[in-house]
């Protein structure tokens, strides 16, 4: 393929001297698969948490890494007592299986939930919606009987409100985002204007004080867009409108009501 791009003749003699360089071999896709060993976890995973005081479980950003399988399998083990989750929120999705091999996903809750006898924190720095935890997950352990109550502990998270959802709505682009209001909250967080769960349980006055300065970057993407609250409903309608609710009822509710405080 010509190299067609506007450059000056430095650029194109050093293009034209990598272009002739021999790929590397390590970078070429292997003409069959690697052979691989199944080991009982007893000798694999298992030795890494006898060895260690805290095991970290971090992905590469792929998504559907295992991460959750693997924070199952280290919880099963004796010497594991507590299992947390240290950041962001609903974003993600963890899929674990009890004893019984029923199926639980999980967005923010910690895969260790499912293993008696064992202590579940969601960290300070997580991302909570609190209406999307109680429909989806806490539903689901509450389904079966599972002992969440004395098993779960939540910091002091700070909250996901609806506006946090539709500015993700709003302002990313088409399948850009889960629309879980991830990056808007974040920067709530970071620039500490929105409220965390001991707003809610302390002084109303306060709450609606920092809800009212947050949410105005929310009106201000309205102004900026010229947007008015029924052009923000019927967006809303649009993205649900094949039949898959992206967007819940109460953010649509928050859209169209007069009183947003």
């Amino acid at each position: 393929m010509p190299y067609t791009l506007c450059t000056s003749a430095y650029q194109r003699a050093v293009y034209e001297s990598i272009k002739r360089l021999p790929p590397l071999p390590e970078l070429q896709e292997p003409a069959v698969c690697k052979s691989f060993i199944e080991v009982d976890i007893k000798e694999s995973l298992y030795k890494l948490v006898e060895c260690n005081n805290v095991i970290i479980v971090a992905g590469s950003f792929f998504g559907d890494e295992g991460k959750g399988k693997t924070v199952d399998a280290v919880a099963h083990h004796p010497e594991c007592t507590c299992i947390a989750r240290v950041n962001s929120g609903e974003n993600a999705g963890h899929t674990v299986y009890d004893s019984k091999g029923r199926k639980f996903v999980f967005n923010l809750a910690p895969s260790g939930m499912l293993t008696p006898g064992k202590r579940n924190y969601i960290g300070p720095e997580c991302v909570m919606d609190p209406i999307s935890f109680l429909e989806k997950e806490l539903s689901q352990l509450m389904a079966v009987g599972a002992d969440y109550k004395n098993s779960l502990f939540v910091g002091n998270v700070c909250i996901v409100t609806p506006y946090h959802k539709l500015i993700d709505l709003l302002g990313s682009a088409a399948n850009a985002s889960t629309l879980k209001g991830i990056s808007p909250v974040h920067a709530s967080k970071v620039t500490k204007r929105g409220i965390r769960l001991d707003h809610i349980f302390n002084d109303e006055t306060v709450m609606r004080e920092r809800l009212a300065k947050d949410m105005e970057t929310y009106l201000g993407l309205l102004h900026v867009l010229h947007m008015t609250d029924a052009d923000v409903v019927q967006r809303c309608k649009d993205e649900n409108s094949d039949g898959v609710s992206r967007v819940p009822d109460y953010v649509v509710e928050f859209a169209a009501a007069t009183d947003k405080i």
